[in-house]
């Protein structure tokens, strides 16, 4: 990989004749190569002043292509060959290319990303296991247990599987969730647990998260969940190196200095978030006020806080070395101060556990503090080149993660807002004057960040702050110049006194109970933060094309009079088509969200106006619904208001995962049956609706149709006055009462029966007749067998069968019989466990369904 970055780095030439000449700017990752002096002296004419950035970006696109296009391995190895061929050639001859190292590293990128996208796994491997079981694992911790009262999470490294008589080695890894606290573990523990194996699964909705691609770039392929912490077991010794226990007693230590010392639970949650890299302790209550007031980015380990660790062992190493005549002689206290200060770096960026945010952050300050003691110049665009280019090699999955496009975003809005800034420091400038250049350079670091970051933070956030660059201002030198030093301070007394650090911890404290009193109030504030819609991919690239012509502006004629024009038109284009795709069409469009074991699905009427049916859910809302599936779906459709809200029957896979929809969207109604439910989160719903002041309307079979914008809502279930005879009707159940609901557009038809059984089809059957024929049906109850009674297939008589569900669950649904019910009348069925969302498009005439992935219906 070396003699390639060095033969394509050395090939970024033009033809010889020209008579400009440009060498490296000193970057330290030259220094680093067998024989630059020899490419030094090559380099002459070239068309690259720094040839890692043209470098790093074609390696980004070769792991792009190999993420959308992968497995083709061997020809890309055969096409990697050929351009490394043709560079040595050139190398040799002193001849340049401008393209052809371009092409050598889009294919190096295609080839590093083939083993995460297109795995090749041995027989033993922990994948083959999946769907069998309960199985007896142990294996080693590979990463830096995320503890909660809630759960506890954290990676395997696997070593052995057994179960009956069966004892086999494997490898692989497992990402292990468990209910409830497992204390007492850390990295490196071997561990023992007893559960069953998953292959993690997508809800397969159009742009949502891509779970198993998350995982799979962190080599884990499978899922396991433990309900009882006792089934977790600590192997003592087994599996710990000397470097775990170390770490491990240092970690123990620092906690237990910060249980003593800090009595606040939230400062406590903290300073162990800064200084260990556990965030267990930040409630989720605590959670929202930090990201509400724009300040998340404090609560987890990233630049900032490397930068100001080694901030702070740069100033006292250069002290101490300060003392020493011979050195200060030698002029060296600067290159010995950065070299003493490498280890301090990495030693914390370990004890904080070393996410990928905090690896880029520690190559980071190595490249510059390396550069410092070889005395090259670093510019910074090269630091965050090499920086980057690093960390794809030894992780190209890295490219795809938030933390890592947040990271290089911000650092490099803040490189260029940098240069446009007017002052600079003169030294006739006063001391007030200095002051408010430094104050207004904070400001402006922040101000470049938000807006360097703002379309990556909608899309995959959809919230902005509106207070950040405020409350910025104030926290970020409170928790970086004063409560990190403060805590690394309290850790090196540690060892010599465990009373003086705890009173440095005290000191900490009331640093951080005025930094929570400041995001208290932030995030108080009236629209604080406010919800958005998720920008496309071209809308994401169309900004940061408008801020780069606006950067040149003044520089370029040709900007200013073709490329800000064409960018107006794209803006303008661009706006005109989601006025036309919300407000200005004319038909019907109906969306079977993927909600696994649940119910949700999207009416668009003509005119943008939206009726949002069920939003699925998951039983004490363990997995929020409503926030990671149907609330992103939702938002990519630029849909932030839902017109009406109904809520079929007050069940957790139906119910639970429209709390998160009533909170956080305009919801004008709600209709419900009226049954009220018996869970905490049925009370939720209902605070949260009196809250927003979101009328509740009751609707029963007696309540007058609905007509809005040309679709009609007919009510056929449940009957008027079914709550006051419930005890009187033996099959009356929260199944049964469902509210039935028949959207008519036209000729066409949809049924929504939510979860009714066959004595509800059959008292459907009874009322309402002939009225009950759909062109479109959503399989009631997902397709039980306690559901779609042959009578009530045929009154039905669906051209289109939809079964909403979760894959290979435990209860069949949707049931074999039923199924053969529906193929035998020649329905079109649809799976959302298969086919992903379906989408449902009508003119009022013809009907155009959809689905996300390809295939056939059933």
């Amino acid at each position: 990989m070396l003699a390639g970055l060095y033969s394509a780095t050395a090939a970024f030439q033009v033809p010889q004749g020209s008579e400009t000449e440009v060498t490296f700017d000193g970057s330290f990752i030259e220094n680093l190569l067998d024989g630059h002096r020899m490419a030094r002296s090559i380099m002459k004419q070239s068309v690259y002043a720094s040839p890692l950035i043209p470098a790093l970006l074609s390696y980004m696109c070769g792991l792009c292509v190999g993420l959308y296009i992968p497995g083709v391995r061997y020809a890309g190895c055969l096409v990697a060959l050929l351009f490394f061929t043709q560079l040595v050639i050139f190398f040799r001859q002193k001849h340049g290319s401008r393209f052809v190292p371009l092409l050598f590293f889009a294919s190096l990128g295609y080839l590093a990303i083939q083993p995460w996208v297109a795995p090749s796994y041995p027989s033993n491997h922990i994948s083959n296991f999946v769907g069998k079981g309960p199985w007896h694992i142990k294996g080693t911790i590979r990463d830096l247990p995320g503890i909660s009262d809630e759960r506890t999470r954290f990676v395997v490294e696997t070593e052995t599987i057994s179960a009956a008589k069966i004892r086999r080695r494997v490898c692989g890894r497992v990402r292990l969730t468990v209910r409830g606290r497992v204390s007492e573990i850390c990295r490196g523990d071997a561990v023992a647990f007893f559960g069953r194996l998953k292959a993690p699964r997508n809800f397969k909705n159009p742009n949502g998260f891509n779970y198993e691609r998350y995982l799979s770039f962190k080599g884990i392929r499978v899922t396991s969940y433990v309900n009882d912490p006792a089934l977790v077991v600590r192997l003592g010794g087994d599996g710990i190196s000397v470097a775990s226990s170390v770490l491990r007693s240092a970690r123990n230590r620092i906690s237990e200095l910060t249980a003593s010392a800090v009595t606040d639970k939230n400062a406590r949650g903290i300073l162990q978030a800064l200084l260990v890299g556990d965030r267990g302790g930040i409630s989720p209550d605590l959670r929202e006020m930090f990201l509400r007031s724009g300040l998340a980015h404090l609560l987890a380990i990233s630049g900032l806080h490397v930068g100001m660790v080694g901030a702070f062992f740069f100033f006292l190493f250069r002290i101490a070395l300060n003392r020493s005549e011979r050195l200060l002689l030698a002029g060296v206290v600067i290159r010995w101060s950065a070299a003493l200060t490498i280890l301090p770096v990495i030693v914390y960026g370990i004890l904080v556990g070393m996410s990928p945010s905090t690896q880029r952050a520690v190559i980071m300050a190595f490249v510059f503090l390396t550069a410092v003691v070889f005395e090259k110049e670093a510019r910074q665009v090269n630091t965050l080149a090499v920086a980057a280019l690093v960390i794809l090699i030894v992780a190209p999955g890295a490219l795809f993660d938030i933390s890592f496009q947040l990271s290089f975003i911000a650092v490099l809005s803040i490189l260029f807002g940098l240069r446009l800034l007017p002052w600079s420091r003169s030294p006739s400038d006063s001391l007030w004057l200095l002051l408010a250049k430094r104050l207004a350079t904070f400001m402006a670091v922040s101000l470049f960040a938000i807006i360097g970051t703002l379309p990556l933070v909608l899309f995959y956030f959809n919230q902005v702050s509106c207070v950040g660059l405020m409350s910025n201002c104030i926290a970020v030198p409170i928790v970086g110049f004063l409560v990190i030093p403060l805590g690394m301070l309290a850790v090196l007394i540690l060892p010599a006194s465990f009373s003086v650090a705890c009173c440095v911890m005290k000191i900490t404290e009331l640093l951080l109970s005025m930094l929570l009193e400041a995001v208290s109030f932030f995030s108080s504030l009236p629209y604080a933060a406010i919800k958005t819609i998720t920008p496309s991919l071209f809308e994401i690239g169309l900004f940061y094309a408008l801020i780069a012509a606006l950067l040149n502006l003044k520089k370029s004629r040709w900007v200013r009079l073709m490329v800000i024009p064409c960018l107006m038109v794209l803006i303008l284009g661009d706006a005109l088509f989601w006025m036309h795709e919300r407000f200005w069409r004319q038909d019907l469009r109906v969306t079977m969200i993927d909600v696994g074991q649940g119910n949700s699905a999207l009416l668009e009427l003509p005119k943008g106006v939206c009726v949002l049916i069920d939003g699925g859910g998951f039983a004490a809302n363990s997995f929020d619904v409503g926030r990671f599936v149907v609330a992103p779906f939702l938002w990519q459709k630029k849909i932030a208001q839902i017109d009406y809200m109904v809520l079929s029957h007050p069940q957790a896979d139906h119910m639970n995962g429209l709390l998160y929809i009533a909170e956080n969207f305009h919801v004008r109604e709600v209709w419900s049956n009226g049954e009220p439910g018996s869970t905490e989160s049925y009370q939720t719903f209902l605070d949260i609706l009196s809250e927003k002041k979101i009328p509740l309307v009751c609707l029963t079979e007696d309540s007058r149709p609905k007509i809005v914008n040309r679709v009609r809502f007919d009510v056929l279930h449940p009957p008027g006055g079914f709550l006051q005879d419930n005890d009187t009707i033996p099959w009356s159940n929260p199944n049964n009462n469902s509210l039935v609901l028949k959207a008519t557009f036209g000729e066409t038809s949809f049924l929504f029966p939510g979860d009714i059984e066959a004595e509800a089809e059959k008292e459907l059957i009874s009322s309402q007749g002939d009225a009950l024929k759909s062109s479109v049906l959503l399989a009631p109850h997902h397709g039980s067998i306690t559901s779609s009674t042959t009578a009530f297939v045929d009154h039905v008589q669906p051209d289109v069968v939809v079964f909403s569900a979760r894959p290979n669950n435990r209860l069949r649904f949707p049931h074999p019989d039923v199924v053969r019910r529906y193929r035998i009348r020649n329905c079109r069925m649809f799976w959302t466990d298969r086919n992903g969302a379906i989408s449902i498009t009508t003119d009022g005439k013809k009907i155009d369904v959809t689905a996300l992935l390809p295939g056939e219906p059933q």
